[in-house]
């Protein structure tokens, strides 16, 4: 009966905070957090249109195939 008696008294100590309880717990907190930044803050929404982009001037403008070195001109068909 020692065996039967173990578990008996191991069924009878539940409730006890283990390490997996708490990994659950911190885990539900994180979402919670992820969650109310979504809400009530705007990290959830796209960047706000302030119109048209304005152009960045160049002095120069270099414009190369991908292919690597431009092909040279052929003559009209």
């Amino acid at each position: 009966m020692g065996r039967l008696d173990n578990i008996v008294a191991r069924n009878k100590r539940g409730g006890r905070f283990n390490e997996r309880t708490g990994t659950m717990i911190l885990v539900g907190m994180f979402l919670l957090v992820i969650i109310a930044l979504a809400a009530f803050t705007d990290l959830g929404q796209p960047p706000a249109d302030d119109g048209p982009p304005v152009p960045v001037p160049h002095e120069k403008s270099i414009h190369v195939p991908l292919g690597g070195k431009p092909r040279p001109a052929t003559g009209a068909h």
